[in-house]
């Protein structure tokens, strides 16, 4: 959380006005320099001497009642989504892995997953606030520590899976999980990719909406039953992992042709975002989703996130940067906070080429009432228009 000084806000000068910083300094003996910079919110360090001097300012000079103050004088900024993942000192970052039984090292990572965490790296540790001379020693030490850095591979669910190695893929992934959930917090786990390649994606949006992981919800009545908001309705040719968040239709009666992920809208209808196989001649869609679940007294971030394919994938690497402001606040907070949002992508025509850039896209952002029906005793937290 950051702190502003509102005290140009109190005096109604958002600008300042002629004479004004002088006059604070008259009244109150603090330097002009940091009148200054208290009235454009740089200032970095306030006295508490020079705190009660500002309230006896405001109290006697500006009308301020005396019961509001200091609280008055102070404004918590809203946490930026990078920001919220810097917050933890400690990162986990676990991608999918999958086998080839003809290549020397058989197993590999889709490289675009490698692209987007490192996109997410780089702009987390960007947020490592510098070493400041003015802090003590104890102070200066911990401002310039850097994040513990972890990465961890799960097995990816294959089409070929038997019984035995769709166990052992469960498996794996609820260790990693139980790990995040049984050990201390200031950490936050960032699983990469679609429940077709990350199973921890599965388990983080199953707990994120109180569903049964590994549990498929194809059978159920309607599609607004469903536990989850988002589903991924899988290509003939994708792995078909059993998923509460996943599958081929959204429910008995319900047909959907077009593969993608599907989400919900606040009248119980469903959109799609689909994934289209490039075209020499036209142009292509794609989806990507994020979704994080945020406990801000443990410091605690559980991110899940990633393309539907791995063309999706690569370009929400490439366009993170212009969407970060939008991912904050989230559409609901309680004891966590949950953002859920979608991303779809137009290719140019072309190849399937993951480094090829998308010429549009468009963060939707899931409707509050949607989370409300899965979340009851989470708190709205509507976004501004």
């Amino acid at each position: 959380m950051r702190i502003s000084m509102c005290l140009s806000q109190l005096l109604q000068a958002p600008n300042g006005r002629r004479g004004l910083i002088q006059e604070i300094v008259d009244a109150t003996d603090i330097e002009r320099h940091t009148v200054a910079a208290i009235l454009r919110n740089e200032v970095k360090y306030i006295s508490l001497e020079a705190l009660g001097k500002l309230c006896d300012y405001l109290i006697d000079k500006a009308g301020v009642p005396a019961a509001s103050l200091p609280g008055a004088l102070f404004a918590a900024e809203p946490l930026g989504f990078i920001e919220m993942l810097a917050k933890s000192r400690e990162l986990a970052f676990c991608l999918g892995k999958r086998h080839n039984e003809a290549w020397t090292g058989r197993d590999f990572v889709i490289a675009t997953d490698s692209q987007f965490q490192s996109e997410l790296l780089a702009r987390i540790l960007r947020c490592q606030p510098p070493a400041d001379d003015a802090l003590d020693d104890t102070a200066r030490r911990s401002s310039a520590d850097f994040h513990r850095v972890d990465q961890y591979l799960v097995t990816a669910p294959s089409e070929h899976d038997t019984e035995s190695q769709w166990n052992d893929v469960r498996a794996g992934a609820e260790e990693r999980y139980r790990w995040f959930e049984e050990t201390p917090a200031d950490k936050a786990l960032l699983a990469l990719g679609s429940n077709k390649v990350n199973p921890l994606v599965e388990l983080i949006l199953a707990n994120a909406f109180s569903a049964t992981p590994f549990m498929s919800q194809d059978h159920v009545a309607r599609p607004a039953d469903r536990r989850c908001p988002l589903m991924f309705r899988y290509r003939q040719r994708d792995p078909k992992p059993v998923s509460c968040c996943g599958g081929m239709t959204l429910a008995r009666k319900a047909k959907e042709d077009l593969p993608g992920i599907y989400y919900e809208l606040s009248d119980r209808r469903w959109a799609c975002c689909p994934c289209e196989d490039p075209s020499d001649t036209n142009p292509s869609r794609d989806a990507g989703f994020i979704c994080y679940v945020h406990r801000p007294h443990l410091r605690q971030v559980e991110l899940a996130c990633g393309g539907f394919s791995g063309r999706s994938t690569g370009a929400l690497a490439m366009t993170l940067h212009k969407m970060i402001h939008h991912l904050r606040p989230p559409q609901f907070v309680g004891s966590r906070e949950i953002g859920l949002f979608i991303v779809k992508f137009t290719f140019p025509p072309g190849t399937a080429d993951a480094a090829l850039e998308p010429t549009e896209y468009e963060l939707v952002r899931v409707d509050e009432e949607v989370i409300a029906r899965r979340c009851p005793v989470a708190r709205r937290c509507p976004v501004e228009k």
